[in-house]
């Protein structure tokens, strides 16, 4: 069975409502965006928020794109393309944020944006939990994902947390275990067969 195979079979008996942490390594990130968004927009019906904090939301939308993914359906926090000098296009489906480090600001768009999404059934995407560690002190990450998710719980969001290759911030990590309904652990290193 590939990666995205056992991606699929991990999530798809989730609930709606689901929270979950996805542990990948670097050569699965492309695979894991695509996967879990055909399963989240194409296969559920959901339409939700990306919030990019490693790859400028342009260079997401042309990679999901090329999967034939229904972008009418996402909209994106894009939290890296204003700190690197990008050219920002205006409009609703994508806000933009001035940097990683304002974390405030991610939650407040992220919930203005979930207020506008006509959708019964809705997902935040959180692209990713060791972009955030670079640009944060690990309490101030931590208090934010404790808010932030439950937030998301109350109004029964699926949400996905990603973390990509090694050393996610541990504290963080533990946090993310106690208000988490999943840990998904993908990393070939860290699963049984690899």
């Amino acid at each position: 069975m590939n990666f995205e195979e056992k991606l699929e079979q991990a999530v798809k008996p989730l609930p709606d409502y689901s929270i979950l942490t996805l542990y990948i390594d670097p050569n699965q990130y492309f695979p894991a965006l695509a996967k879990m968004m055909s399963s989240l927009v194409d296969e559920r019906g959901m339409s939700g928020i990306y919030i990019t904090t490693t790859r400028p939301a342009k260079a997401i939308q042309n990679r999901l794109s090329m999967k034939k993914i229904d972008m009418d359906k996402i909209f994106f926090v894009d939290c890296i393309s204003y700190s690197v000098g990008a050219n920002l296009k205006v409009g609703d489906e994508v806000q933009y944020v001035e940097s990683p480090t304002q974390l405030e600001s991610v939650m407040l768009k992220t919930y203005w944006l979930l207020k506008k999404i006509d959708s019964e059934h809705k997902f935040v995407f959180l692209d990713s939990l060791n972009t955030l560690g670079i640009y944060n002190d690990e309490r101030m990450l931590s208090e934010f994902f404790h808010l932030f998710i439950n937030k998301l719980r109350t109004k029964e969001i699926f949400g996905v947390i990603l973390s990509v290759g090694e050393d996610p911030p541990k504290d963080t990590v533990k946090m993310l275990e106690l208000v988490c309904d999943e840990s998904l652990e993908m990393r070939q290193k860290h699963t049984k067969e690899g």
